[in-house]
């Protein structure tokens, strides 16, 4: 691999954000992730090096990054382009930025750079990698015990609460969400068919069985694979129940053609001709919530753990609820999404008895 002394980080994002896109990223993506390398410039600045003496004006080191992380943690007084766009409270303090946020700008530099090293075959001082501001809340947890994990998954009395009292488009969001263990934005970025290096193809599609699966590429999750969930016939049945609509964008070659969204804002309270936004979904479950009196720590994203602990404990095989909540690891299923409960232990000894 050949050695190269520094680089700009204005070259590394750019040459970066291009390869991502090439490879498939959705238009969505796409946006966020450009705005993102935007504000990271505004701060570093588009001079600013990466190089592996870690010295010198405009370099980029690992104190940089922690000078960045406490900027944007803190309450602060601000007035540069960087922070134009911050909220701000009574006093005209910028407020602080959610310590995901921050990580999930810092994790796109240094994907970046990775995705320009071995595009060309250089070798790019990284001092993005491996650096986690979220490093000490990330390790809490992973300490969290049984009880904890136990009181993330919803329980019966507050899912049947919380359906009765939501409007039909929230209470089919929720429910479509806990019969498929699918994430909320792709739920509302769902789409009957889509295309993919120039290759259309059906998202929602039948096998030979009749079985009905949903179609997942890369640019459609976190996921680095193509993977499918299984719909079921409570699934199926809120599918049809919806007002679809048609919307022509982009896709991930920057072609127009038209995408036809399973779920919409036809169905809402105020029927619009629109997409639903992933935040609205998210706002209409805390009213709800809130109104109810539920507890403050049930979560919308709960929704998919909760699913994954149904089927676990509807004694549906580990490798079958990875497999529905399109894990790539075992050990994400088995340390975050599912938890034995003492009724495991007690079917469990009595498989066998010793007398």
């Amino acid at each position: 691999m050949k050695n190269i002394k520094e680089i700009t980080l204005d070259e590394v994002l750019t040459e970066g954000l291009r390869i991502k896109r090439r490879n498939g990223d959705k238009v969505t993506t796409q946006q966020e992730e450009g705005r993102i390398a935007r504000n990271l410039l505004l701060y570093f600045g588009k001079k600013a090096k990466l190089s592996f003496d870690f010295q010198g004006r405009d370099v980029i080191n690992r104190m940089a990054l922690v000078e960045y992380y406490n900027h944007f943690s803190q309450r602060n007084w601000c007035a540069k382009p960087c922070c134009e766009k911050r909220l701000r409270d009574e006093e005209g303090f910028c407020k602080p930025n959610q310590i995901s946020t921050i990580s999930k700008a810092l994790n796109l530099a240094g994907a970046c750079i990775e995705y320009c090293s071995d595009e060309h075959q250089i070798d790019i001082a990284n001092p993005f990698k491996g650096y986690s501001p979220g490093g000490k809340n990330a390790s809490k947890l992973g300490k969290k015990n049984f009880v904890e994990r136990r009181n993330e998954i919803w329980r019966d009395s507050e899912m049947k609460q919380m359906l009765l009292a939501s409007p039909p488009l929230v209470k089919d969001l929720i429910l479509f969400a806990l019969n498929t263990g699918m994430r909320r934005s792709e739920i509302v970025n769902l789409t009957f068919a889509s295309r993919t290096n120039g290759r259309d193809y059906d998202r929602i599609f039948q096998n030979e069985n009749g079985n009905w699966f949903v179609l997942f590429h890369v640019k459609d999750q976190k996921s680095n694979s193509v993977t499918q969930c299984a719909l079921n016939d409570a699934a199926m049945e809120i599918i049809n129940r919806q007002k679809h609509i048609t919307v022509r964008e982009l896709d991930d070659q920057g072609v127009l053609i038209d995408h036809t969204y399973v779920f919409s804002m036809l169905n809402a309270p105020r029927p619009k001709n629109t997409k639903i936004k992933p935040k609205w979904i998210t706002t209409q479950f805390r009213n709800v919530r809130r109104k109810l009196g539920i507890r403050e720590d049930m979560f919308l994203r709960n929704s998919r753990k909760t699913s994954g602990q149904k089927l676990y404990d509807a004694k549906v095989p580990l490798e079958a609820v990875q497999g529905q909540l399109r894990h790539n690891k075992m050990e994400t299923t088995q340390d975050w999404y599912v938890t034995p409960s003492m009724d495991h232990a007690a079917e469990a000894v009595k498989s066998f008895e010793v007398r």
